[in-house]
């Protein structure tokens, strides 16, 4: 979200994200995988802020 990319992350550790064929273009989902590949590749992702906290 942080990324202006929302997702959601379902068990057993997956990414899933849902396209609306009506309301996103080509360069929409271009933006999202190019995004998603520059937090990947700069592991943000790794940060305490981002961290799951199980209940």
């Amino acid at each position: 979200l942080e990324a202006g990319v929302v997702g959601s992350f379902r068990k057993p550790d997956v990414l899933r994200f849902g396209l609306g064929p009506l309301a996103l273009g080509y360069h929409d989902i271009w933006r999202a995988v190019a995004r998603l590949r520059q937090v990947l590749e700069s592991g943000i992702w790794r940060e305490p802020r981002f961290a799951r906290v199980s209940v």
